[in-house]
């Protein structure tokens, strides 16, 4: 199959909805707006282009899309199609449509469209010019006018704005507390002609069904479609071989075929296994199947890249002290302890996404993550976000894009996620990465949200629990699901919904100190949401927020409303989320007993307690290793310039949290535990599969004496006690070194009773050989 792109310049027309025909031989006359526009992208940008917006990034200069919601637009473009044999068929392709379209093509309607999640196709062979000039046009209506036209029903809640409900469109567009409200319109992916052949592959499917690992062994099924137009198929062949990273070829097999559809099985030998980081290589094949015609010519080929591994998630659908549960991801029968982040929109705007994938994944890689968990209120990614992460040996965990809301359960609705997830899983199933489904984020907590709702059953909701299971046993049948995330089962529901009883949790609570009950007690096998907050650098902030914005951020009890706008309130004079930035100065007291009154020793003091909290969080974890099997913190990343959990700003500027998760994701760390009776335990973790003997050495910072001398060995995937230290009367850094026949690491621990001197702890920053995150720490 080949592609003709039509991304790049295209012409824009828009006006109020009302004042705007539908059909697109009518609205030459009515437009308030004609700009050039680019594809990918959206309109703001576009608008911000041709000088109607000023930058959307700084201050309060996302609430100037407020004034266009009720828009409806138009995009334009004219192209010459390619030439096609006559035996082939031509595809016009859209990626991304956001949302509510319809498509013409000189003047005729091709279709509609009402999901920006999915790509759209539209066979065009019998209605393109050949050898001239054809005009494409997309009118895109407001998603927001439709929304509300639709009659809500009493069962349906959505945490923010009802209007998202039965829209399938990224939720976090009509605002989150992650993002500002750009609802935004636009071609958000690429758009292409395609010829499809008259014989070419439909669909293929290689799953690993198991493995021999000592061996080297495996036995993987192949599903296959094609079309092709002969009735007879009487000599035509399959042909399959296998091609490692070296582009060395192995012949599989060859068989004859008597149908369009079928399933081969490979027994494969003396391979290599795909693990995810730490654990080994995650080594990939090209597996390669060929369709021969009965003169022996390859008719269509596919190239499937493939990484032979078994994974599964084992869990419990509760956990109390009579029922122990569980909740542990395990890769070719080895148990995995995840160290990994939670993934939101690279972007707000998402024909900006591209922009960001590389710097995104090489600091997941960097931080030795090894998964991903895709939040449910964004976008599927592109395939190569998930060819990237196959590549470097990053799980993902796939929240379907639902999130933080009960679904209309009518039966068109369901339709609509009925085919999206058949979209979806048949685009993503291949990847070795893959390593679970997930229903949605927070819907079923979301039944407790408000108190009509309480009284409903999450296990009641269709599409959590019908639909997408359906789907996946059809299309995907041996990965892991997850309903929701957190998952009330039905076993726990009829307990009282405790969410003590709950194997896997997100822990926000109070968000008060990080070493509080909340976060101590917690009795969860796995964390999958967790985080602490953390202003960016000065430089940062100043892209931001304008000067006269930037200090103080309160001034008589009211916020400032640059400030409030990256806090993130999605309307002007919205004060839900002001609590956010009284919350990171609350965090602050707790740990210095006082909120700086200037505005970099108050970034400083603010990354300061970001980076303790977050990495006191993964270390409670992993030292409770197997009684604990993971955490995924919150977050990685900004997808827009705010003031937020996430340890990398939008600008790609690491904050201070971002260098102490670094130490202590390494494979092998060493751990202070909490005292008791005056006692620290020091715990020493092995996350590799090979037993590893340590020398170990803890200091307080700035004294010559030793706490602790002492050499062991961790057992493979295991934990052991160093020994222990004694706790300090007063505020110290204690710093952990240690050193294996071919590796060295360091971590620390802050000791001895609160409050902290901030000016002492900034002077310890530098002492601790940190590598990023300290742009706000350096001399001036």
């Amino acid at each position: 199959m080949s592609r003709h792109s039509l991304d790049g310049e295209w012409e824009l027309i828009g006006g109020p909805h009302l004042a705007m025909p539908e059909h697109a031989t009518e609205f030459e006359n009515e437009a308030a707006i004609r700009i050039p526009a680019r594809v990918p992208g959206n309109v703001e940008d576009d608008l911000v282009e041709a000088g109607l917006l000023t930058p959307l990034e700084m201050g309060e200069g996302a609430y100037q899309t407020l004034d266009y919601e009720g828009h409806r637009w138009f995009f334009r473009k004219s192209f010459k199609a390619p030439a096609i044999d006559p035996s082939e068929q031509l595809c016009l392709v859209f990626e991304g449509i956001d949302t509510i379209a319809e498509v013409f093509l000189n003047g005729e309607s091709l279709g509609k469209t009402r999901n920006m999640l999915i790509p759209h196709f539209f066979e065009i062979r019998n209605c393109v010019r050949h050898g001239e000039e054809n005009e494409l046009i997309v009118r895109i209506d407001p998603v927001v006018v439709a929304g509300r036209e639709r009659e809500a029903e009493p069962c349906e809640f959505v945490n923010g704005f009802t209007e998202r409900a039965a829209i399938r469109k990224a939720a976090h567009m009509y605002g989150w507390d992650i993002l500002p409200r750009i609802v935004s319109a636009g071609l958000w992916r690429h758009v292409y002609l395609q010829t499809v052949p008259a014989v070419h592959w439909r669909q293929i499917f290689a799953q690993t069904l198991s493995i021999g690992l000592e061996n080297r062994s495996a036995e993987v099924a192949v599903f296959w479609e094609l079309v092709v137009p002969q009735i007879n198929l009487n000599g035509w062949k399959l042909r399959l071989s296998i091609d490692d990273d070296q582009r060395n070829r192995k012949d599989l097999k060859t068989v004859s075929i008597f149908a369009c559809s079928g399933h081969l099985m490979l027994t494969l030998e003396d391979i290599d296994f795909w693990w995810p980081r730490g654990l080994g290589e995650p080594t990939l094949y090209s597996l390669r199947i060929e369709l021969l015609n009965p003169q022996g010519n390859v008719a269509a080929e596919h190239v499937q890249t493939i990484g032979i591994r078994t994974l599964e998630l084992v869990q419990t659908e509760i956990t109390t002290e009579e029922e122990p549960g569980e909740f542990v991801f395990v890769v070719n029968g080895q148990k995995v302890f995840i160290k990994g982040t939670n993934h939101v929109p690279l972007d707000a705007l998402h024909g900006r996404d591209s922009r960001h994938l590389d710097t995104l994944l090489s600091m997941t890689a960097d931080l030795n993550c090894n998964m991903l968990r895709i939040w449910g209120g964004g976008v599927y990614e592109t395939d190569t976000f998930y060819d990237r992460c196959d590549e470097l040996g990053i799980m993902v965990w796939h929240d379907f894009m639902f999130g933080c809301a009960l679904y209309p359960q009518t039966d068109d609705f369901l339709e609509q996620v009925r085919e999206e997830a058949e979209v979806v899983v048949k685009r993503l199933r291949h990847h070795a990465s893959m390593a679970l489904w997930s229903g949605n984020n927070e819907n079923d907590v979301a039944h407790d949200w408000f108190p009509l709702h309480s009284k409903l059953n999450p296990n009641d909701d269709r599409i959590s629990r019908e639909i997408l299971p359906e789907v996946l046993r059809r299309l995907d049948p041996l990965r892991s699901y997850l309903p929701s995330s957190p998952y009330v089962s039905q076993k726990v529901f009829e307990r009282g919904k405790k969410t003590s009883e709950i194997p896997e949790d997100h822990l926000w609570g109070p968000r008060d100190d990080f070493k509080g009950p909340f976060y101590q007690n917690s009795p969860a096998h796995f964390v999958s949401e967790i985080g602490y907050h953390g202003a960016p650098c000065l430089e940062s902030l100043k892209q931001m927020i304008e000067p006269e914005h930037l200090w103080p951020f309160e001034n008589d009890g009211e916020i400032d409303p640059q400030w409030r706008a990256k806090a993130i309130a999605s309307f002007p004079d919205e004060s839900l989320h002001d609590g956010r930035i009284r919350l990171m100065a609350n965090q602050v007291s707790i740990l210095f007993d006082v909120i700086p009154d200037q505005l970099e020793p108050f970034i400083q003091a603010s990354q300061i307690s970001q980076a303790e909290a977050m990495k006191f969080f993964i270390e409670r974890f992993r030292m409770g290793k197997w009684r604990r099997t993971g955490i995924l913190w919150w977050n990685i990343r900004d997808g827009w310039p705010l003031i937020s959990d996430a340890v990398v700003d939008y600008y790609n500027r690491p904050k201070l949290a971002y260098s102490y998760i670094k130490r202590v994701q390494q494979d092998l760390c060493v751990m202070v535990d909490e005292a008791e009776n005056e006692r620290h335990k020091v715990i020493a973790v092995n996350d590799t599969l090979n037993d590893a003997k340590i020398d170990v050495a803890i200091s307080v910072i700035g004294q010559t004496d030793t706490l602790l001398k002492h050499t062991l060995t961790v057992p493979a995937n295991g934990r052991a006690e160093v020994g222990e230290i004694p706790a300090s009367p007063v505020c110290a850094l204690y710093l952990l070194n240690w050193r294996t026949d071919s590796s060295t690491g360091r971590n620390h621990y802050l000791a001895g009773p609160r409050p902290f001197n901030l000016e002492q702890y900034t002077q310890w920053v530098p002492q601790l050989g940190l590598e990023e995150g300290t742009s706000a720490f350096a001399p001036a």
